[in-house]
């Protein structure tokens, strides 16, 4: 049986590629955690660029996902944020006052921890550690 205040909580997924008519793996997977959880839940899809797709059953806003100022304000209004990544300021703006779940489907960060692990970073690397910290 659903739980008459599951509705009542107000969900925010983040999509870091764009949503839209065509779009990629991962704009189509943030798109559908937003259709499946929406009868459920109260869900809004922030979308990093205009999209020519109309959201049913959810709402949808323009952000920039990875501005740690922009994602905060945002996500700051939500119970639960659901993402692939979100910048680092925003996390820990986040802990302990809203629940963070994070998608995993292509954990890029964390598979070359292992694979950078005792290496010299190189420029490539250092702009990488600098755009997780977030853009503002």
């Amino acid at each position: 049986m659903d739980d008459p205040r599951a509705a009542h909580v107000k969900v925010l997924v983040v999509a870091s590629d764009h949503v839209g008519s065509r779009m990629a793996g991962p704009g189509i997977r943030s798109h559908r955690f937003a259709v499946e959880l929406a009868p459920r839940l109260d869900v809004t899809l922030c979308v990093p660029y205009e999209t020519d797709m109309e959201p049913k059953g959810f709402r949808m806003v323009v952000e920039n996902p990875y501005s740690s100022q922009a994602m905060t304000r945002l996500a700051r209004q939500f119970d639960v944020v659901l993402s692939q990544r979100l910048p680092y300021p925003t996390i820990r703006a986040l802990a302990g006052r809203t629940r963070m779940v994070f998608d995993l489907y292509a954990p890029w960060t964390i598979e070359n921890l292992a694979f950078d692990w005792g290496r010299t970073l190189t420029r490539i690397a250092h702009e990488i550690v600098e755009r997780n910290k977030g853009v503002d």
